[in-house]
């Protein structure tokens, strides 16, 4: 290729790489125009209220008063708007925390009831709507305290809830737990 044929080369590739950036400035401008921002932020404009008045406004729009956010929280609560809202619905608890352990003592089974954010804030829930939690069962004596379909009611003295506990090979608790 001769001098003049490269140097037309580049002149192309560059007058082509110009006509594509230009083609973009104009495509991204018209969409700007076409589609203005959705919400235009003001100095000093108060963030929180316009979300309160927001929430006001579809709570409104739904024929329900703002005061309807405001539910006194109890087991019975839970239980009727289960009930009411999704009649058909089970609740359960897939996790790898028990919310009881039993272990071997001396001669008998000790129950222990874990320290565990999870626990904590689902146990409730699960016995109140009378669900299942299905766990991993860690403990020394948790396999002789089941039925045979794996099972324990609990909590012990005032069952309310399944407690369906499964199995891990020491193969499966090492490479989870340990690995």
């Amino acid at each position: 290729m001769t001098n003049y044929g490269a140097d037309l080369l580049w002149v192309l590739i560059f007058a082509s790489l110009g006509f594509s950036a230009f083609a973009v400035f104009l495509s991204i401008s018209r969409h700007r125009r076409r589609h203005p921002p959705a919400v235009a932020h003001t100095a000093g404009e108060d963030v929180a209220a316009e979300a309160a008045r927001k929430v006001i406004r579809e709570f409104e729009k739904n024929g329900q008063s703002a005061d309807a956010a405001l539910v006194t929280w109890s087991p019975e609560t839970l239980r009727k708007i289960l009930a009411d809202d999704l009649p058909d619905a089970q609740v359960i608890v897939v996790s790898n925390r028990e919310p009881y352990i039993h272990n071997v003592k001396g001669d008998g089974v000790e129950l222990l009831v874990p320290a565990s954010g999870l626990v904590s804030a689902l146990e409730p829930i699960t016995r109140a709507c009378a669900g299942t939690w299905i766990a991993y069962g860690g403990g020394t004596a948790d396999r002789l305290t089941v039925d045979n379909h794996d099972r324990v009611q609990v909590p012990p003295g005032n069952p309310s809830y399944t407690l369906r506990r499964v199995w891990l090979t020491e193969e499966e608790h090492q490479g989870y737990y340990l690995g």
